[in-house]
């Protein structure tokens, strides 16, 4: 968690605020592994997947499938 500031971490935790979610860099990159090598989602497009299984995108993500591009989010 290089990216978290301590200090911000250390208020969060002395909040009383239940703990975080947290994810080690394997566990982030799986979902990406198993796509990459699987064949399940030979010729499945616009699909969103989260913790290996496909799933319904989080609310702020945009309906269109080019809106991330739209928004500058991706090149």
């Amino acid at each position: 968690m290089r990216h978290v500031d301590p200090a911000l971490l250390a208020r969060y935790a002395d909040s009383g605020a239940p703990a975080l979610p947290w994810k080690t860099a394997e566990q982030s990159a799986a979902t990406s592994v198993l796509l990459a090598v699987s064949p399940h989602p030979e010729g499945v497009t616009g699909q969103y997947f989260e913790d290996c299984q496909e799933a319904e995108p989080p609310a702020f993500a945009p309906a269109d499938p080019n809106g991330w591009r739209a928004q500058g989010v991706c090149g």
